[in-house]
């Protein structure tokens, strides 16, 4: 495994170290469910309609699918590289226990077709999350509102227990994530590993995006209760539902303040003080790169946030040689923009001084950064370089060669999308493109196109 690789595994492995638990399961949603059915009875007992029908659906929907994935989770397969072998002794055969290739191919697909199954069934379950957000600023043909208020509090109950379930799933995600990056760490798998980086990169990549996505959902699920509370001094929300969100929060809280005070004796008895430096690090930068982010519902940029998650996370390891692209354009801008004014004083003072007229070089600006107008990628202005007229995507940044902030964001969030699954492939197949081509355009153009993210 490359220097790079084991980093951040070790990092990973600190940060992950506050989650685990004696369990005989990884995760449950018992807890929740019980809370969750109190909440379900409330919208079953409420005035019939179709808004209460589609509540009552996604609701039901919501336990269906936390069920499924908590099962899957529950179920995860085995790394497996042994395998039974006849060998044949004289005119004994015998059985022995070997380790294999092939063993080792068969059980990463199944981790991997494992880890679609989970990232699929936790989309659906975001989906709901958004759904429920979205469907508070649903309108009638005369532009009014549909939801009363006390339907609008409904929303906002159900986006708060989407959240806590998909927080307890991605917490049993990570657990058993992590057991995967360990053994692709350890000495025993290097002959089947240290050549196999795109496998080690898909299992860092998702388990990153879930510690994100707990990040994350910590975060939304304060903004939710802040919404729940002002809904509730203004006599919005029902006692029932305070009520019912009450009780979920002291579970929630209880059992948090166990996995916290499990956390210290851990950091403290099995973590020495250079892991503890790590770990520490390790949550600055996790803070960084997703503490801007929400999975609610933005009517203003209506793409489903959590695939820029997984978008982001991706173009973080898989896609990382994209990124470091990127970062050399605006690196290159840094660096150009002081020895440019540099250059040019001089030919000031050589003209002041000499009677000779000299060839300026262009003066450069400091690049300008900041969230792109598609919120998925980091948009950086590196107008002058004179690479692209317009834009350009390197993995997470969306490079503007003079073209304006707001300019086909939506478009280069599109091939943000492709460099998260083509990984080192992206510029391959993009020149591949425009070579079939001949110029700018061709199938990588019209699939950015289709991927395009949508934004105001």
């Amino acid at each position: 495994m490359s220097p790079a690789i084991k980093k951040v595994a070790n990092t990973t492995l600190c940060v992950l170290a506050c989650l685990q638990m004696a369990s005989c399961k990884v995760v449950t949603n018992k807890g929740i469910n019980n809370h969750f059915n109190d909440f379900k009875l409330s919208l079953e007992s409420s005035e019939k309609s179709n808004l209460s029908d589609s509540k009552l659906m996604m609701a039901n929907e919501l336990q269906i699918k936390s069920e499924q994935i908590a099962k899957l989770i529950n179920s995860a397969p085995k790394f497996e590289t042994w395998t039974d072998s006849k060998q044949t002794y004289g005119s004994n055969d015998r059985k022995r226990r070997v380790r294999t290739v092939e063993k080792y191919n068969e059980s990463k697909e199944k981790i991997r077709n494992w880890m679609k199954q989970v990232k699929d069934l936790t989309l659906d379950i975001h989906a709901i999350t958004f759904d429920a957000g979205k469907d508070s600023y649903r309108k009638d043909e005369t532009k009014r509102l549909i939801n009363t208020p006390e339907q609008m509090a409904q929303n906002e109950v159900l986006a708060l227990y989407s959240l806590t379930y998909m927080r307890n799933l991605s917490e049993g995600y990570t657990k058993r994530s992590i057991g995967y990056i360990e053994e692709i760490s350890s000495d025993k798998m290097q002959r089947f590993t240290e050549t196999d980086e795109a496998f080690k990169l898909e299992v860092l990549q998702q388990h990153m995006a879930y510690i994100g996505m707990m990040k994350i959902i910590d975060q939304d699920a304060k903004k939710t209760l802040t919404k729940l509370k002002a809904m509730r001094d203004a006599n919005i929300l029902s006692p029932e539902l305070s009520e019912n969100i009450n009780n979920l929060l002291n579970t929630g809280k209880k059992e948090n303040a166990e996995k916290i005070e499990k956390f210290k004796e851990y950091k403290q008895e099995a973590l020495t003080q250079e892991q503890r430096a790590e770990f520490d690090k390790a949550l600055t930068t996790y803070e960084s790169v997703f503490g801007k982010k929400s999975l609610l519902f933005d009517p203003a940029n209506p793409d489903h946030p959590l695939m820029h998650l997984f978008v982001i996370a991706s173009n973080l390891s898989w896609g990382l040689i994209n990124t470091m692209v990127g970062a050399a354009f605006i690196g290159t801008k840094v660096i150009l923009a002081p020895v440019s004014r540099g250059v040019n004083l001089f030919i000031n003072f050589l003209e002041a001084v000499t009677p000779y007229r000299y060839m300026r070089m262009i003066e450069f600006d400091l690049p300008r950064i900041r969230i792109a107008a598609s919120k998925m990628q980091i948009y950086a202005d590196v107008c002058g370089l004179g690479i692209v007229p317009g834009k350009m995507s390197a993995g997470l940044f969306e490079l503007d060669f003079c073209s304006g902030y707001r300019f086909a964001s939506g478009h280069e969030a599109g091939h943000a999308k492709q460099s998260a699954l083509l990984g080192p492939l992206y510029f391959p197949a993009a020149i591949l493109s425009y070579a079939l081509v001949g110029g700018h355009g061709g199938f990588i153009e019209a699939w950015a196109d289709i991927w395009s993210a949508h934004y105001h």
